[in-house]
């Protein structure tokens, strides 16, 4: 098994998963705040679509990522939501 090493010979893939868990952590947050169940988030899309433009403008995570955290949205979804709610 190869390992993706980063320039100062961090493991790439340990360091995707502190980015998503803290994705995690920030939509659970949110969440909270405004009393919503996570398998309710895609049922209000205000919400969801703030919540991927703060993670895209707050994180290095793709945009696939970015949708697994925000209820399975897709990466093309994603592409386009995020132009149209930063406006």
């Amino acid at each position: 098994m190869h390992l993706l090493i980063d320039d100062n010979g961090n493991d790439i893939s340990t360091l995707v998963k502190s980015i998503m868990e803290d994705g995690r952590v920030k939509i659970k947050e949110l969440l909270e705040r405004n009393e919503i169940r996570y398998d309710e988030l895609n049922s209000h899309i205000d919400i969801r679509n703030e919540l991927m433009t703060e993670i895209r403008r707050n994180s290095s995570l793709t945009l696939k990522q970015i949708g697994e955290l925000c209820g399975g949205v897709s990466e093309s979804r994603v592409s386009r939501i995020l132009p149209e709610f930063s406006r």
